[in-house]
């Protein structure tokens, strides 16, 4: 979610800077965010932005070169900041694991307690009134005992459970981030490769349209 919310900042700021420039940032827009999420060097996505942003004849007094240097320190600065709450997100996680792990031992102390009283309890009154054999007293234990190892097992495999969703949204949620990059970077990859396909025909049609004048 924050890392969208950093993308939608992005989009916006390119958008507004690519109107100045009087151009159509639905179309110029995309090609230029395919080449920032590559792989690539800096240098190289800088030629590959100048590539693109040589159809653009205004550029508001700015050489081409500053342009894409503009456009990728507003990228890095946007991913920096991505980074930065994706941490954040996922420190309340673990904080939120480090809380359920917490009342999980907590509700597991108290039930010692209680059991150990009771047992004192019932063999006060066994010893005092002597109305049961030490056979039936050990039974009687053994059944007190799993009783309340059965209450602290429930409690520990609820807080288990809890603890296991969180891990497992958490991996999904990064599986689903990381396949969801890898498809856009393979479509924006396209667009580019089209784009420059589509260059070299216009340059081909003026190179043919310049012969057919002489």
């Amino acid at each position: 979610m924050a890392a969208s919310t950093v993308q939608l900042d992005f989009d916006k700021w390119l958008s507004v800077k690519l109107k100045s420039l009087n151009t159509d940032e639905s179309i110029f827009g995309d090609y230029i965010k395919g080449i920032l999420e590559g792989e690539e060097s800096q240098d190289e996505k800088i030629e590959a932005l100048e590539g693109i942003l040589v159809e653009i004849s205004s550029t508001d007094g700015m050489t081409q070169n500053e342009i894409c240097q503009e456009i990728l320190k507003q990228w890095d600065q946007c991913r920096a900041a991505a980074r930065e709450e994706k941490t954040d997100e996922t420190v309340a996680v673990d904080i939120q694991i480090a809380r359920i792990m917490e009342q999980q031992a907590l509700c597991v102390v108290p039930q010692k307690k209680t059991t150990e009283e009771e047992r004192r309890l019932k063999q006060s009154i066994l010893s005092q009134y002597a109305q049961v054999s030490d056979g039936e007293e050990g039974i009687d234990d053994e059944e007190g005992g799993y009783d309340s190892g059965e209450d602290r097992v429930l409690s520990r495999n609820t807080n288990a459970e809890d603890v296991a969703k969180l891990e497992k949204l958490k991996k999904e949620s990064l599986r689903l981030e990381s396949q969801k990059k890898k498809d856009k970077d393979k479509e924006d990859r396209e667009k580019q490769k089209q784009l420059q396909l589509d260059r070299k025909e216009k340059e081909k049609k003026r190179t043919q349209k310049g012969e057919k004048k002489r």
